[in-house]
Protein backbone atom coordinates (compact mmCIF):
# COMPACT_ATOMS: atom_id res chain seq x y z
CA UNK A 1 0.00 0.00 0.00
CA UNK A 2 2.77 2.44 0.95
CA UNK A 3 4.45 1.71 -2.36
CA UNK A 4 1.31 2.67 -4.25
CA UNK A 5 1.08 5.89 -2.28
CA UNK A 6 4.66 6.83 -3.15
CA UNK A 7 4.14 5.94 -6.77
CA UNK A 8 1.07 8.20 -6.70
CA UNK A 9 3.11 11.07 -5.27
CA UNK A 10 5.61 10.78 -8.11
CA UNK A 11 2.82 10.40 -10.66
CA UNK A 12 1.07 13.58 -9.46
CA UNK A 13 4.39 15.38 -9.93
CA UNK A 14 4.60 14.37 -13.60
CA UNK A 15 0.91 14.54 -14.59
CA UNK A 16 1.41 17.90 -16.21
CA UNK A 17 4.38 16.55 -18.18
CA UNK A 18 2.60 13.75 -20.04
CA UNK A 19 2.76 14.35 -23.76
CA UNK A 20 0.53 13.15 -26.56
CA UNK A 21 -0.26 9.45 -26.39
CA UNK A 22 -1.01 7.25 -29.37
CA UNK A 23 -3.26 5.13 -27.13
CA UNK A 24 -1.35 1.91 -27.88
CA UNK A 25 -1.82 -1.39 -26.07
CA UNK A 26 0.73 -2.29 -23.41
CA UNK A 27 1.42 -5.43 -21.41
CA UNK A 28 4.23 -5.61 -18.90
CA UNK A 29 5.51 -7.71 -16.03
CA UNK A 30 7.19 -5.78 -13.27
CA UNK A 31 8.82 -6.54 -9.94
CA UNK A 32 8.58 -4.19 -6.97
CA UNK A 33 9.92 -4.37 -3.45
CA UNK A 34 9.30 -2.01 -0.57
CA UNK A 35 11.59 -1.77 2.42
CA UNK A 36 10.85 0.35 5.49
CA UNK A 37 13.38 1.88 7.83
CA UNK A 38 13.60 1.55 11.59
CA UNK A 39 11.47 -0.73 13.73
CA UNK A 40 8.70 -0.86 11.11
CA UNK A 41 11.19 -2.32 8.64
CA UNK A 42 12.22 -5.02 11.11
CA UNK A 43 8.58 -5.92 11.73
CA UNK A 44 7.80 -6.04 8.01
CA UNK A 45 10.79 -8.30 7.36
CA UNK A 46 9.62 -10.62 10.14
CA UNK A 47 5.89 -10.68 9.41
CA UNK A 48 5.73 -9.55 5.76
CA UNK A 49 6.28 -12.96 4.21
CA UNK A 50 7.81 -13.72 0.83
CA UNK A 51 6.66 -10.48 -0.87
CA UNK A 52 8.40 -8.33 1.75
CA UNK A 53 11.65 -10.28 1.52
CA UNK A 54 11.84 -11.04 -2.20
CA UNK A 55 9.51 -8.48 -3.81
CA UNK A 56 6.19 -8.75 -5.63
CA UNK A 57 5.84 -9.65 -9.31
CA UNK A 58 2.74 -8.29 -11.03
CA UNK A 59 1.36 -8.11 -14.57
CA UNK A 60 -0.23 -4.98 -16.03
CA UNK A 61 -2.34 -5.09 -19.20
CA UNK A 62 -3.63 -1.87 -20.78
CA UNK A 63 -6.00 -1.77 -23.74
CA UNK A 64 -7.82 1.43 -24.57
CA UNK A 65 -9.67 2.67 -21.50
CA UNK A 66 -9.35 -0.54 -19.50
CA UNK A 67 -6.40 -1.64 -17.34
CA UNK A 68 -5.89 -4.87 -15.40
CA UNK A 69 -3.24 -5.27 -12.69
CA UNK A 70 -2.68 -8.83 -11.47
CA UNK A 71 -0.48 -10.49 -8.85
CA UNK A 72 -0.53 -14.08 -7.61
CA UNK A 73 -3.12 -13.31 -4.90
CA UNK A 74 -5.09 -10.23 -5.96
CA UNK A 75 -5.89 -7.88 -8.81
CA UNK A 76 -7.73 -4.82 -10.00
CA UNK A 77 -9.48 -3.65 -13.16
CA UNK A 78 -10.02 0.04 -13.85
CA UNK A 79 -12.53 0.73 -16.62
CA UNK A 80 -12.78 4.39 -17.60
CA UNK A 81 -15.78 3.89 -19.89
CA UNK A 82 -17.81 2.03 -17.27
CA UNK A 83 -16.42 4.33 -14.54
CA UNK A 84 -15.93 1.31 -12.30
CA UNK A 85 -13.10 -0.34 -10.38
CA UNK A 86 -13.11 -4.11 -9.86
CA UNK A 87 -11.00 -5.37 -6.95
CA UNK A 88 -10.64 -9.11 -6.62
CA UNK A 89 -9.19 -11.61 -4.17
CA UNK A 90 -7.90 -14.70 -5.96
CA UNK A 91 -7.52 -16.69 -2.73
CA UNK A 92 -11.11 -16.14 -1.64
CA UNK A 93 -12.31 -16.12 -5.27
CA UNK A 94 -14.39 -12.98 -4.71
CA UNK A 95 -14.55 -9.49 -6.19
CA UNK A 96 -16.20 -6.17 -5.40
CA UNK A 97 -17.16 -3.25 -7.61
CA UNK A 98 -16.73 0.43 -6.74
CA UNK A 99 -18.12 3.14 -9.00
CA UNK A 100 -16.24 6.36 -9.70
CA UNK A 101 -19.15 8.25 -8.14
CA UNK A 102 -18.65 6.37 -4.87
CA UNK A 103 -14.93 7.14 -5.03
CA UNK A 104 -15.63 10.84 -5.66
CA UNK A 105 -17.86 10.93 -2.56
CA UNK A 106 -15.12 9.28 -0.48
CA UNK A 107 -12.55 11.77 -1.76
CA UNK A 108 -14.86 14.71 -1.04
CA UNK A 109 -15.63 13.44 2.48
CA UNK A 110 -11.89 13.05 3.17
CA UNK A 111 -11.24 16.57 1.83
CA UNK A 112 -13.97 18.11 4.01
CA UNK A 113 -12.70 16.25 7.06
CA UNK A 114 -9.15 17.49 6.45
CA UNK A 115 -10.40 21.08 6.04
CA UNK A 116 -12.37 20.88 9.32
CA UNK A 117 -9.36 19.53 11.20
CA UNK A 118 -7.15 22.26 9.72
CA UNK A 119 -9.69 24.93 10.74
CA UNK A 120 -9.82 23.55 14.32
CA UNK A 121 -6.04 23.58 14.56
CA UNK A 122 -5.98 27.18 13.32
CA UNK A 123 -8.56 28.26 15.93
CA UNK A 124 -6.48 26.65 18.69
CA UNK A 125 -3.33 28.33 17.45
CA UNK A 126 -1.87 24.96 16.46
CA UNK A 127 -1.50 25.76 12.79
CA UNK A 128 1.81 24.51 11.45
CA UNK A 129 4.30 26.59 9.48
CA UNK A 130 3.73 27.31 5.80
CA UNK A 131 5.43 24.67 3.68
CA UNK A 132 6.98 24.76 0.23
CA UNK A 133 8.07 22.14 -2.28
CA UNK A 134 11.23 22.04 -4.38
CA UNK A 135 11.42 19.73 -7.40
CA UNK A 136 14.59 19.10 -9.37
CA UNK A 137 15.31 16.71 -12.23
CA UNK A 138 18.73 15.98 -13.68
CA UNK A 139 20.32 13.71 -16.26
CA UNK A 140 23.55 12.30 -14.83
CA UNK A 141 25.08 11.32 -18.18
CA UNK A 142 25.38 7.70 -17.03
CA UNK A 143 24.11 4.94 -19.35
CA UNK A 144 23.63 1.16 -19.15
CA UNK A 145 21.82 -1.59 -21.05
CA UNK A 146 18.69 -3.06 -19.45
CA UNK A 147 16.60 -5.70 -21.21
CA UNK A 148 18.24 -4.92 -24.53
CA UNK A 149 17.53 -1.17 -24.26
CA UNK A 150 20.12 1.58 -23.88
CA UNK A 151 19.03 3.47 -20.74
CA UNK A 152 19.97 6.88 -19.39
CA UNK A 153 20.01 7.74 -15.69
CA UNK A 154 17.67 10.50 -14.54
CA UNK A 155 17.42 11.56 -10.88
CA UNK A 156 14.48 13.54 -9.52
CA UNK A 157 14.44 15.02 -6.02
CA UNK A 158 11.40 16.40 -4.19
CA UNK A 159 12.02 18.40 -1.00
CA UNK A 160 9.24 19.49 1.35
CA UNK A 161 10.19 21.97 4.09
CA UNK A 162 9.23 25.15 5.91
CA UNK A 163 8.93 28.20 3.66
CA UNK A 164 11.85 30.62 3.85
CA UNK A 165 14.27 28.03 5.22
CA UNK A 166 16.39 25.32 3.71
CA UNK A 167 15.54 21.69 4.41
CA UNK A 168 18.70 21.49 6.54
CA UNK A 169 17.49 24.41 8.69
CA UNK A 170 13.85 23.43 9.20
CA UNK A 171 13.99 19.69 8.65
CA UNK A 172 11.54 18.09 6.26
CA UNK A 173 10.92 15.25 3.86
CA UNK A 174 13.21 14.29 0.99
CA UNK A 175 12.11 11.97 -1.82
CA UNK A 176 14.64 10.83 -4.41
CA UNK A 177 13.61 9.00 -7.58
CA UNK A 178 16.54 7.37 -9.39
CA UNK A 179 15.37 6.18 -12.84
CA UNK A 180 17.01 4.41 -15.76
CA UNK A 181 15.04 5.65 -18.77
CA UNK A 182 14.77 3.82 -22.11
CA UNK A 183 14.00 6.52 -24.72
CA UNK A 184 12.86 3.96 -27.33
CA UNK A 185 10.20 2.41 -25.05
CA UNK A 186 6.87 4.27 -25.03
CA UNK A 187 5.02 1.99 -22.58
CA UNK A 188 5.60 4.37 -19.69
CA UNK A 189 3.95 7.23 -21.58
CA UNK A 190 0.89 5.07 -22.28
CA UNK A 191 0.63 4.09 -18.62
CA UNK A 192 1.02 7.71 -17.50
CA UNK A 193 -1.55 8.90 -20.08
CA UNK A 194 -4.06 6.34 -18.78
CA UNK A 195 -3.36 7.44 -15.20
CA UNK A 196 -3.97 11.04 -16.21
CA UNK A 197 -7.35 10.16 -17.76
CA UNK A 198 -8.23 8.19 -14.62
CA UNK A 199 -7.19 11.15 -12.45
CA UNK A 200 -9.30 13.57 -14.46
CA UNK A 201 -12.33 11.28 -14.31
CA UNK A 202 -12.16 11.35 -10.52
CA UNK A 203 -10.91 14.88 -9.83
CA UNK A 204 -11.80 16.89 -12.92
CA UNK A 205 -9.08 18.62 -14.91
CA UNK A 206 -5.56 17.72 -13.88
CA UNK A 207 -4.58 21.34 -14.50
CA UNK A 208 -7.30 22.53 -12.09
CA UNK A 209 -6.08 20.09 -9.46
CA UNK A 210 -2.55 21.37 -9.97
CA UNK A 211 -3.81 24.90 -9.30
CA UNK A 212 -5.38 23.70 -6.04
CA UNK A 213 -2.11 22.07 -5.03
CA UNK A 214 -0.21 25.24 -5.85
CA UNK A 215 -2.59 27.20 -3.61
CA UNK A 216 -1.65 24.92 -0.71
CA UNK A 217 2.08 25.03 -1.49
CA UNK A 218 3.04 28.50 -2.75
CA UNK A 219 6.40 27.35 -4.10
CA UNK A 220 4.91 24.55 -6.16
CA UNK A 221 4.22 26.65 -9.27
CA UNK A 222 7.91 27.57 -9.61
CA UNK A 223 8.92 23.99 -8.84
CA UNK A 224 6.66 22.58 -11.57
CA UNK A 225 7.83 25.19 -14.08
CA UNK A 226 11.45 24.31 -13.35
CA UNK A 227 10.75 20.60 -13.60
CA UNK A 228 8.85 21.01 -16.86
CA UNK A 229 11.80 22.82 -18.45
CA UNK A 230 14.26 20.20 -17.23
CA UNK A 231 12.16 17.24 -18.28
CA UNK A 232 11.52 18.43 -21.84
CA UNK A 233 14.49 16.38 -23.05
CA UNK A 234 13.66 13.29 -20.94
CA UNK A 235 11.72 10.66 -22.86
CA UNK A 236 10.82 7.01 -22.62
CA UNK A 237 10.07 4.51 -19.88
CA UNK A 238 11.85 3.85 -16.56
CA UNK A 239 13.10 0.26 -16.89
CA UNK A 240 14.47 0.38 -13.35
CA UNK A 241 13.77 2.86 -10.58
CA UNK A 242 14.57 3.32 -6.91
CA UNK A 243 12.40 5.61 -4.81
CA UNK A 244 13.74 6.62 -1.40
CA UNK A 245 11.88 8.66 1.21
CA UNK A 246 13.95 10.17 4.00
CA UNK A 247 13.27 12.42 6.98
CA UNK A 248 15.79 15.24 7.33
CA UNK A 249 16.10 16.34 10.99
CA UNK A 250 16.30 19.97 12.12
CA UNK A 251 19.58 21.33 13.44
CA UNK A 252 18.32 20.79 17.00
CA UNK A 253 17.31 17.20 16.29
CA UNK A 254 20.65 16.54 14.60
CA UNK A 255 22.54 17.93 17.61
CA UNK A 256 20.52 15.66 19.89
CA UNK A 257 21.30 12.66 17.69
CA UNK A 258 25.01 13.45 17.74
CA UNK A 259 24.93 13.84 21.53
CA UNK A 260 23.27 10.46 21.95
CA UNK A 261 25.79 8.92 19.55
CA UNK A 262 28.70 10.34 21.53
CA UNK A 263 27.26 8.96 24.75
CA UNK A 264 26.84 5.54 23.14
CA UNK A 265 30.40 5.62 21.79
CA UNK A 266 31.88 6.56 25.16
CA UNK A 267 30.21 3.48 26.65
CA UNK A 268 31.33 2.10 30.01
CA UNK A 269 34.15 -0.06 31.23
CA UNK A 270 34.80 -3.73 30.64
CA UNK A 271 33.47 -5.88 27.84
CA UNK A 272 30.32 -3.82 27.17
CA UNK A 273 32.24 -0.56 27.09
CA UNK A 274 34.81 -1.97 24.69
CA UNK A 275 32.09 -3.28 22.38
CA UNK A 276 30.32 0.10 22.44
CA UNK A 277 33.55 1.88 21.50
CA UNK A 278 34.25 -0.49 18.62
CA UNK A 279 30.68 -0.01 17.41
CA UNK A 280 31.11 3.75 17.67
CA UNK A 281 34.30 3.63 15.62
CA UNK A 282 32.50 1.58 12.95
CA UNK A 283 29.71 4.18 12.83
CA UNK A 284 32.27 6.94 12.33
CA UNK A 285 33.99 5.02 9.53
CA UNK A 286 30.62 4.40 7.82
CA UNK A 287 29.66 8.08 8.10
CA UNK A 288 32.99 9.26 6.74
CA UNK A 289 32.72 6.94 3.75
CA UNK A 290 29.08 7.86 3.16
CA UNK A 291 29.46 11.61 3.69
CA UNK A 292 27.81 14.02 6.13
CA UNK A 293 24.56 14.19 4.16
CA UNK A 294 23.94 10.47 4.53
CA UNK A 295 24.45 10.70 8.29
CA UNK A 296 21.83 13.45 8.61
CA UNK A 297 18.96 11.56 7.01
CA UNK A 298 16.67 8.95 8.53
CA UNK A 299 15.43 6.42 6.00
CA UNK A 300 11.64 5.97 6.00
CA UNK A 301 11.16 3.81 2.93
CA UNK A 302 12.90 2.49 -0.17
CA UNK A 303 11.00 1.11 -3.16
CA UNK A 304 12.69 -0.77 -6.01
CA UNK A 305 10.88 -1.32 -9.32
CA UNK A 306 12.00 -3.17 -12.42
CA UNK A 307 10.28 -4.00 -15.71
CA UNK A 308 10.84 -7.68 -16.47
CA UNK A 309 8.95 -8.07 -19.75
CA UNK A 310 7.21 -5.81 -22.28
CA UNK A 311 4.71 -6.42 -25.09
CA UNK A 312 2.38 -4.34 -27.26
CA UNK A 313 -0.03 -7.23 -27.87
CA UNK A 314 -3.01 -7.32 -25.50
CA UNK A 315 -5.91 -9.74 -26.07
CA UNK A 316 -9.45 -9.25 -24.75
CA UNK A 317 -8.95 -12.00 -22.16
CA UNK A 318 -5.90 -10.15 -20.80
CA UNK A 319 -8.15 -7.40 -19.43
CA UNK A 320 -11.14 -9.59 -18.49
CA UNK A 321 -12.29 -10.45 -15.00
CA UNK A 322 -10.76 -13.85 -14.07
CA UNK A 323 -13.17 -16.77 -14.31
CA UNK A 324 -14.65 -18.39 -11.21
CA UNK A 325 -14.98 -15.25 -9.08
CA UNK A 326 -18.15 -14.39 -7.16
CA UNK A 327 -19.41 -10.89 -6.39
CA UNK A 328 -18.78 -10.09 -2.74
CA UNK A 329 -21.91 -9.25 -0.75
Amino acid sequence: MFGRVCRGVVLCSILALVGVSVNADVKMDEKSQVKFGGMLGKMMNFFGGKAAKEGLVSSISLKGDRRLTLSDTAGQIVDLNEEKVYDFDLKKKTYKVTTFEEMRRQIEEARQKAEKEAAKSKEKGQEGPEMEVEIDMKETGQTKAIGGHNCQQVVMTIKTHEKGKTIEQSGGLLMTVDMWMAPDVKAGQEMAAFERRYFEKLHGSADASMLQAMALYPGLDKAFAQMKNQSAKVEGTPMQSVITVEAVPTKEQLAQQQKQQQEEESGGGGLIGGFAKRLGRKKNDDQQSGGDAAAKKNAIMTMNQEILKLSTTVAAEDIALPAGLKLKD
